[in-house]
């Protein structure tokens, strides 16, 4: 009804109900200092489609998928399991210099 009322504020309103708000940012940093980017919607608060603060923060990026924490006591491959693949392929090239 307002833009039926005053035209200039529907053109407002549609104008901010049509456009994509997302943009390509950085959005973080991982453990190694890498940066990370993603899609960042403004208007719904998320990242990539994610809600803002849904654990996705640069120390879960280098743990396995399921693993919330390092647990110490294990060793060996065991321990080493509790990292995403990346960095185990990492320790692994490492290891063979």
């Amino acid at each position: 009804m307002l833009a039926v009322m005053n035209p200039e504020a529907g053109k407002t309103i549609l104008n901010e109900a049509l456009t994509n708000k997302e943009k390509y940012t950085q959005t973080g940093e991982d453990a190694f200092g890498n940066k990370q980017y993603g899609f960042v919607n403004e208007r719904d608060q998320t990242i990539n489609g994610k809600p803002l603060g849904s654990g996705e923060s640069g120390t879960s990026s280098f743990l396995a998928s399921g693993v919330k924490q390092i647990d110490s006591n294990l060793t060996g491959s065991d321990y080493l399991k509790q990292f995403s693949p990346e960095v185990q392929a990492a320790v692994n090239n490492y290891n063979r210099w």
